[in-house]
């Protein structure tokens, strides 16, 4: 598993073609250009700044597919869908096209529990089977924000212990999860 480089990733926006819900690769091609020559560590494609949920998967990976190639650092792209299938697709997607990790917010539209987000996690890891970093996307205002015992949890238990997925450098574990994970024993 590859560490992805630290520093600053610019989140870029996704140009549209006037008039139309077509992504202009034109300009795409010409940001990616702009960003890289301007010293990020990264670019992130297809994020929230990139209204993600506005492109059809087959949109979206019609633009994964060329972006890594033609940017000069690494690419992290969201695979975030409103369902897991969804997810998986663009996942696989993203790893074959030689993006260097994926963002994943919970499925939005719909309120889910805790648990049902962390399970959502665990599956997500057992069917995209990607060898590339998954960075928990944190989008609140999309729905499932993802509290803090459900990030911990997915890095102690969902990919940190395999070493099959990271999630963002730098991120500390408190000490109490790692005991018993009572939040009370803090």
């Amino acid at each position: 598993m590859t560490s992805l480089p630290k520093g600053v990733y610019a989140a870029a926006i996704t140009p549209r073609r006037l008039g139309l819900q077509d992504i202009n690769l034109g300009v795409m091609w010409e940001l990616i250009d702009f960003l890289s020559e301007r010293k990020v560590a990264g670019i992130a494609l297809l994020g929230a700044t990139g209204e993600f949920v506005h492109y059809s998967n087959s949109e979206r990976m019609r633009v994964m597919g060329l972006a890594p190639k033609r940017s000069r650092v690494p690419m992290i792209v969201n695979v975030s869908h409103s369902n897991l299938d969804g997810a998986v697709e663009l996942a696989g997607a993203a790893e074959a096209s030689g993006a260097a990790g994926v963002l994943l917010a919970p499925p939005y539209f719909f309120r889910y529990s805790p648990a049902d987000i962390l399970a959502f996690y665990y599956r997500f890891r057992d069917e995209a089977d990607i060898p590339i970093p998954t960075l928990l996307y944190n989008l609140p205002q999309f729905g499932n924000g993802i509290p803090v015992d459900v990030s911990c949890n997915c890095c102690a238990r969902v990919w940190c212990r395999e070493l099959r997925t990271l999630l963002a450098p730098g991120m500390i574990f408190p000490p109490w999860w790692q005991r018993d994970g009572n939040r009370s024993s803090r």
